[in-house]
């Protein structure tokens, strides 16, 4: 098939959180009772409940048990509790850095999720307080979603509090008889409410009682009193973290509350601070309050004096960052006394990675808080490590407060162009970004880490969800001769991240382990000096026009077959090749061709199923033109869906699923419109389909017999021959002149 322009689809990623505002000014209405720019209080303790009941018929929303993939604790010497702490906590007017305004105050009743060491002795030291991420509408453990190995490898303690009455909502559908005492009621007059989010007409709760309560839990849990769900463990140090929307929490309680409060004995609440992922911008301080404008002190990161703070963020942050508007409230790195700050820029991955995603609320228990399941993407979520940056992040930040040792520097992510959107930054011939935070990851890649997913039916985040685009075997050959080589790779750049503190001793041996076990290059694959070149059957022949077989058998037949399509294709200068173009009846095709951001993706499908987006109603003339190796020498406009999804098999019968988008998505469809025994000229439509059936008598290309066989010119590049990556990667070098071909299926 030939396709005539290819055209990558602008993808718009937007991180800002929307909020209803009230009025100008600081966006609070109401009189202030009680205003102080230099006024530090103490947090009077919550009341805390005695540990919840756990059991088949009641237990905690979030129970580790009950992930999507769930996490037994106790093979980890973990315990899980839960716990509802009460007291009252103020609403506040914040109408610049320094000033903070009660507006109101009133009772509340929360519930905080606890793991921990069930031996005391295992324990660190360290508290990682998170609120839980209300974005969903329901409770999200995002930070201990991603860090969760980490943090009972080191032995440290976990608190999820719940700080949204939306998501209070949500846990008293999910469990009316646990939860029906919660509320984060509002105490403002009725005139004076406003509703938690554009769309929403419930002013009954005021989440702006959240940083009370997040003070008080702060307390507590640093507290000897048997009150304390940890006070046999003795904490001496608290951290305050959050990924995503609860990062933007954490940004706005040290701007606004941290320089207010402090423990009895004069210590700060918290010792340090790990916001991450959309922790550029802060959160509202109250309902009726506008977000900080882009420039305003208050969106900035301005800690309390000395303490420690490390900020990490993804390339999917970046785009929002990195623009014009955003790019004031990225922090400056610092160690002076007053202020010590570090932004973690990370060189791969995505906002939000199968390291998070893999540990949602399973299916059950989303229902019962009256959601449908966290399906959100229709493709796999990125495998990049996300957890190794995190678990050296808290590892650095721990030595910051305790003594005092500074985390390392780094590089920043640059953006390539500032005047487009969304920004993107400047990314390596493989297609990783460039600088930041390394790892293993993209300094001994083996795929390319996306890290925008793409629009998707039934898909409510998936410009947040990034996805892998793994290498060819071709080209991981030529990248790692051996598995010497990349094992020799690999251990050279784990020793480098170690002694620089980029990467725990922990996490180390698991990417040693990894490797080891990592079939790279791979142990399959073919020669391609003695394959044979097929004919191509042109249309009319029935084999052309009956639905293949599916394939059982992956033995040498199967990589014999597969090598001679590639060299078919590639002789007669296509990007993707069918079984039954050949004249065999089997559910295989091969490509080599780029998706709608320029990279090229080359590979086998073998027992390919198809799933797309909506196929528009008419074809674009301009974008839209398509052709077949079986219909040499003609093309046609071919209206395709913007993306496919084809799920199978490699040649090791392993299973497979590829997402794709541009000319990649074109492929998938014609292709296995191919394997379904079905030509692109039956998707034509008004006069393209006449002049396609007048173009097929002329040519009498109505009988079997009719095929034509490529040449193969001298210097043609082969699979395995190629310097440049296949799978993925920005063309470069001796591929160029291959992107001004005709793309021919």
């Amino acid at each position: 098939m030939t396709f005539e322009r290819c055209r990558a689809a602008a993808l718009a990623l937007s991180l800002a959180l929307s909020v209803a505002s009230c009025s100008a000014g600081d966006g609070n209405s109401g009189t202030p009772v009680r205003a102080s720019t230099t006024e530090i209080t103490v947090p009077p303790l919550p009341a805390a409940s005695a540990s919840l009941p756990s059991n088949r018929e009641s237990y905690p929303f979030l129970a580790s048990d009950h992930d999507a993939t769930p996490v037994d604790l106790g093979q980890h010497g973990y315990v899980e509790q839960e716990f509802l702490v009460s007291g009252r906590a103020n609403v506040y007017s914040w109408p610049d850095l320094a000033t903070l305004a009660v507006l109101g105050s009133g009772p509340y009743v929360t519930r905080i999720l606890v793991r921990r060491p069930s031996d005391p002795t295992r324990f660190s030291g360290s508290v990682r307080v998170e609120p839980l991420n209300p974005t969903s509408g329901h409770d999200l453990d995002a930070e201990w979603e991603i860090a969760h190995n980490g943090f009972m490898h080191s032995g440290d303690a976990y608190v999820g509090v719940t700080i949204s009455p939306d998501t209070i909502g949500a846990l008293k559908r999910f469990d009316p008889a646990r939860y029906g005492g919660l509320s984060m009621a509002s105490p403002m007059a009725p005139a004076s409410r406003c509703a938690p989010y554009p769309g929403s007409t419930d002013t009954s709760g005021e989440t702006g009682l959240a940083w009370d309560v997040l003070s008080q839990v702060g307390r507590l849990v640093k507290t000897d009193s048997p009150a304390n769900p940890l006070h046999d463990l003795h904490p001496r140090i608290s951290t305050l973290t959050g990924w995503s929307q609860s990062g933007s929490y954490d940004l706005t309680y040290l701007d606004a509350i941290a320089r207010h409060v402090q423990l009895p004995d004069g210590r700060p609440i918290f010792d340090g601070y790990l916001p991450g992922a959309g922790s550029y911008a802060a959160t509202p301080i109250s309902q009726c309050a506008a977000l900080p404008p882009s420039g305003d002190p208050r969106a900035r990161y301005d800690p309390p004096s000395g303490t420690p703070v490390i900020v990490v963020t993804t390339p999917t942050d970046f785009y929002s960052a990195a623009s014009f508007d955003r790019r004031t409230d990225r922090p400056a790195d610092s160690d002076t006394p007053t202020r010590r700050i570090r932004l973690y820029e990370i060189g791969g991955g995505s906002h939000l990675p199968g390291d998070q995603g893999w540990y949602f609320p399973n299916a059950d228990e989303l229902a019962r808080a009256g959601f449908a399941p966290e399906a959100r993407t229709t493709y796999p979520l990125s495998s990049f490590p996300l957890h190794v940056v995190l678990d050296a992040a808290f590892a650095n930040l721990d030595s910051w407060v305790s003594t005092g040792t500074a985390p390392p520097h780094t590089t920043r992510l640059t953006p390539h162009d500032t005047t487009t959107w969304p920004v993107v930054p400047d990314l390596d011939q493989l297609g990783n970004p460039v600088g930041g935070v390394r790892t293993v990851a993209v300094d001994v890649p083996i795929a390319t880490f996306v890290p925008r997913g793409l629009r998707a039916p039934h898909s409510n985040n998936s410009y947040y969800a990034g996805y892998d685009i793994p290498f060819s075997p071709e080209y991981l050959k030529v990248l790692y001769p051996t598995h010497a080589d990349y094992l020799r790779k690999v251990s050279t750049d784990i020793h480098r991240l170690v002694e620089d503190r980029w990467l725990t001793s922990y996490d180390a041996a698991e990417l040693a382990d990894q490797a080891r076990a990592a079939n790279i290059p791979a142990k399959w694959g073919w020669s391609t000096r003695d394959v044979t070149i097929y004919p191509i059957r042109i249309a009319g022949d029935p084999v052309l026009h009956s639905p293949t077989r599916t394939v059982l058998d992956f033995g040498d037949a199967l990589t014999a077959l597969v090598a001679g399509m590639f060299e078919s294709m590639y002789a007669a200068g296509g990007v993707g090749l069918a079984a039954n173009q050949i004249g065999v009846e089997l559910r295989v095709f091969v490509y080599d061709c780029p998706d709608a951001d320029g990279l090229w993706h080359s590979g086998v499908v073998i027992n390919p199923q198809l799933q797309t987006s909506g196929v528009p109603a008419a074809a674009d003339p301009e974008t839209d033109s398509e052709g077949c190796l079986s219909v040499p020498f003609d093309t046609y406009p071919t209206a395709r869906a913007e993306w496919a999804k084809v799920i199978g098999q490699d040649l090791t019968g392993a299973p497979i699923e590829i997402l794709a988008s541009g000319t990649l998505a074109r492929c998938f469809q014609h292709e296995v419109d191919h394997l379904d025994g079905h030509l692109f000229l039956e998707a034509l439509t008004g006069e393209y389909a006449e002049a396609a059936r007048l173009m097929i008598k002329e040519r009498s290309w109505t009988v079997p017999g009719n095929s034509w066989l490529p040449d193969v010119p001298e210097g043609t590049p082969r699979p395995i021959d190629r310097n440049f990556p296949t799978r993925s990667g920005r063309v470069r070098g001796p591929l160029a002149p291959v992107r001004d071909r005709r793309v021919t299926w």
